[in-house]
Parts: structure tokens; C-alpha cells; sequence
């Protein structure tokens, strides 16, 4: 017994000296991979972030200031918060005026930031509230929370809903769905630090982490949820249904739409799709990837389902925001698939370049063939589906396949969510298990090269390739 667990003790030192060295090398690397990289190290982890679609510029200001949602994992009793940061990216040309001097004089051009915090965090850069780091940013450039919101337990996912971003649901680790009106809520905590969302929404017995609202159809949120179940409810246009909770009074109680039962086990994402607001699709543990029409009273699946999607789990699931016919699924067998509704016998394509379970995939809202997905395995790919099938020589081929346009590896720990920025094309946030936020820009030398609008393939710019 004891020689296995030294063994195991020596797996695990050799893991986190892997880390941190290939952390290094891609500080060492970020003036040839991004335009911009702002970081902040978090006293707790967020499992959750989305870009608002706030953006402004103060006059005269260097940068555009962009809100992002985030949230807590805490442990050991500690309070709870959903939370909301302003974002200040640089203008192109005060990111290429800092970039090029960092270029020039800094040899180490991301710093770490502040010592480590309470909340852990992984063996790159240090994890405590308030440190930040960057490359290309200037020293106006930061990531600042400007808003917390008490929340019962710790916020597994936070979305706003598209037509009014004020409202926020999210999933707890309690089986509700909690509903915030942000405006509603002060910069700072209460003094009592109670929860208090405008609605509670009722129907499963089971925390879980799938929650999408409709694009087509205004106040219909649908979540997924360990208890195998996908239920969906209306809270009103303009969140009319839970106008009367929150502070002050009890959270308007709403109870389901429709509650959808073919998964057996944990449902593990759900998205409503971007064109037709009667088609909604679930993934789950047991490999079944379910299309639901809404409309239909039996509430059966679609027969365009499919019973095993994968070779293992599927976590997460996105359609594609310009064809109606094109959805992602991403899935513990460590590849991302690409299915076509008119045909999904088999699936159109896999992406294979993770080397662990995939967790969550996200289109690109600007460019019909980009695509993302973020992993266990510290990666955040970035795939050009323009380019599948193209020709290689074999040097690049041992970089992956020529879909595979970038390669971000500035975590740490597991990748928990990412998001794309919904303003500025190229702009991404990242949250991992090391507690930290990255908010990073894809250099623009790679989106040319890489063929992405479109051009010509090129195998992705590594870490390795430019020790």
C-alpha cells in the first residue's frame, strides 16, 4: 500500500512540474499568439462566464469597457456570489503600441499576478482576488468585478437572457433555477448577505449545469440537470413573470412549461435552437443526443435523435447561429461532432485534438465555420470547420488536422466555460479550476493565415514551436 501511494504521490509531482512548465513556455509565447490577454486571478474558481453585450467607449479612453458574468464555487461555508466585471480591452492601436513594446523589452511579457488566495488554484500563476496580468493590455487595461450578488450556493452557470440582459438565470447546486434582475440588486453586497432572486423556478429534484434561453421565443429558458430530466418554463418577455420577488418580498415561484423525460441519467447540457423556436436538443451521460419539438403533445423525442451520439458522455451542445441544419456536440470521448438535422444517421465530422474530455463547445457569433471547444485537458481549441479535409504535409499534420486553427493553453486546471464576445469578433473568456479569468484575443497574423475569412490553411502557431 505504501509503495502505491508513493507512486501515486510521484504521478501527481510529475503532472504539476508538466504544468507548470508548458505554463511557462506559453507566457513566454503570448506577443505571437495574441493581440490581447488580460488575466485576473480569482480568490474562488468560477465555473460560469459570458460576455453581456454591453460596450462602451468613454471618450477619449484607449479602451472599450465590456461586462462579463461570472460566479463562485466556494467551500467551507463561504458565502456565495454571482458576479458582474467590467472588462477594459485596449483599441487595436493602443494594444499594437503596447504589444510592440512589450515585444521589444519585456522578456517576460505576462506577469504572475498576486500572491496565492484562500481559493486554491493550479501551479501557473498565483490565485488571489484582485491579481491581474496581461499582454498587449497597457496599464488601463484590467478586469474588475463591479457588482455582487448573493446567491444560495455556488453558481454552476449564469446566462442573461438575449432580450434583456438584465435578467440572469442560474443553476445552483440546490435543484432551482434562481432569476436576477441585476438592475434591481446593488453594487455591493447587503449587509444581511441573503439571496434574494426576483423568481425561483421549480421542477427539478437535482443540481446540473445546462441552462439556454431562446433567441426566438423572448422569456422561454430551458436547463438540464442530474436528475435526468430537461424542463422549460416562460418567464415572461421581459421577465414579467417574476417582477414582484426579490428583496423585500419571496421570489416569484414558477412552475414548468413542459418537463421532457427520455434521458436515462444525467442530462448534461441543453440548447434551444437559433431559428425555430419549437426545436430544442439535449445531450446527456447516456450518449443520446434528443431533439425535442416543443410543439409536440406527446413529448416524445424527435425521430432525428440519436441513441449514441459518442463513445462516452456528452457534455455539452450548441447549434450553429447561421445554418439551421449544422449543431456541435463536445463529449468525454475527447472529440467534438458535428451533425446536420436533415441527416443525423451519422454524424457529419469529429474534431479530434483534445487529449481529455471535451466540456463545452461554443460557436463563433461572427463567422459561420468557427467554432470552439474548451476541455479537462487545460485546452481551449479553436477550429476553422472551413478547412476540413484540406491537404497537409505530414510536419504540419503532427500539429493536428487542418481544421485546427489555435491552440489556447494559458490555464492551469480544467476548463469550466467559455464564452465568445457577441461585439468584437475575435474576443474570448476563458475560466478554468486554477481560479483564473483570461479574457484573450486571437493575434490577427493567425486569423489571416489560418484562412478563417476565409484563406488559406496553416497548421496552429503551439507553444513548442516557438521555444
Amino acid at each position: 500500500m505504501a509503495g502505491s501511494d508513493a507512486d501515486s504521490a510521484d504521478a501527481t509531482l510529475a503532472e504539476e512540474r508538466l504544468v507548470h512548465e508548458e505554463y511557462k513556455v506559453w507566457k513566454k509565447n503570448t506577443p505571437f499568439l495574441y493581440d490581447v490577454i488580460i488575466t485576473k486571478a480569482l480568490e474562488w474558481p468560477s465555473l460560469t462566464t459570458q460576455w453581456l453585450p454591453d460596450r462602451r467607449e468613454p471618450p477619449g479612453a484607449p479602451y472599450a469597457i465590456h461586462k462579463l458574468l461570472l460566479g463562485t464555487h466556494t467551500s467551507a461555508g463561504v458565502a456565495n456570489f454571482l458576479k458582474l466585471a467590467d472588462v477594459r480591452v485596449p483599441s487595436a492601436a493602443a494594444a499594437a503600441d503596447v504589444a510592440q513594446y512589450a515585444a521589444e523589452h519585456a522578456a517576460n511579457p505576462l506577469p504572475s499576478s498576486s500572491a496565492a488566495g484562500s481559493g486554491g488554484g493550479g501551479s501557473g500563476p498565483s490565485a488571489g482576488d484582485g491579481g491581474v496580468g496581461g499582454y498587449g493590455a497597457g496599464p488601463a487595461s484590467r478586469i474588475e468585478v463591479v457588482q455582487e450578488i448573493p446567491h444560495d450556493g455556488e453558481v454552476n452557470r449564469a446566462r442573461y437572457m438575449p432580450q434583456n440582459a438584465f435578467l440572469v438565470a442560474t443553476k445552483t447546486v440546490s435543484a432551482d433555477v434562481l432569476l436576477f434582475d441585476t438592475s434591481k440588486h446593488p453594487s455591493k453586497p447587503p449587509a444581511d448577505g441573503r439571496a434574494a432572486p426576483q423568481a425561483r423556478l421549480e421542477g427539478h429534484t437535482k443540481e446540473g449545469y445546462g441552462l439556454t434561453w431562446s433567441l426566438q421565443q423572448p422569456g422561454a429558458l430551458a436547463s438540464a440537470a442530474d436528475d435526468g430530466l430537461v424542463v422549460t418554463w416562460d418567464v415572461g418577455a421581459n421577465g414579467s413573470a417574476a417582477a414582484g420577488g426579490g428583496r423585500g418580498g419571496r421570489p416569484t415561484k414558477l412552475t414548468p412549461t413542459a418537463t421532457y423525460t427520455a434521458h436515462d441519467g444525467v442530462v448534461g447540457d441543453v440548447a434551444w435552437h437559433n431559428h425555430h423556436a419549437h426545436l430544442l436538443a439535449s445531450v446527456g451521460d447516456d450518449r443520446r443526443l434528443l431533439i425535442w419539438d416543443t410543439r409536440s403533445p406527446s413529448r416524445e423525442p424527435a425521430p432525428s435523435s440519436r441513441s449514441a451520439a459518442h463513445k462516452a458522455e456528452i457534455n455539452s451542445v450548441a447549434f450553429n447561429p447561421f445554418s439551421e441544419f449544422v449543431l456541435a456536440t463536445g463529449s468525454s470521448d475527447h472529440s467534438v461532432a458535428l451533425w446536420d438535422l436533415r441527416s443525423m444517421r451519422a454524424k457529419v465530422h469529429s474534431c479530434d485534438w483534445h487529449t481529455d474530455e471535451v466540456l463545452t463547445v461554443a460557436w463563433s457569433p461572427f463567422h459561420e465555420a468557427v467554432l470552439a471547444s474548451a476541455g479537462a485537458d487545460r485546452r481551449v481549441n479553436v477550429w476553422n470547420l472551413a478547412c476540413i479535409g484540406e491537404e497537409q504535409e505530414q510536419e504540419d499534420a503532427e500539429d493536428g488536422p487542418p481544421e485546427l486553427m489555435f491552440i489556447h493553453g494559458g490555464h492551469t486546471g480544467k476548463l469550466s466555460d467559455l464564452a465568445w464576445s457577441g461585439t468584437d469578433a475575435w474576443l474570448l473568456a476563458s475560466v478554468a479550476e486554477d481560479n483564473m479569468v483570461q479574457t484573450w484575443s486571437i493575434a490577427e497574423e493567425l486569423v489571416d493565415a489560418a484562412g478563417a475569412l476565409p484563406g488559406r490553411s496553416a497548421a496552429p502557431l503551439r507553444d513548442e514551436d516557438l521555444e
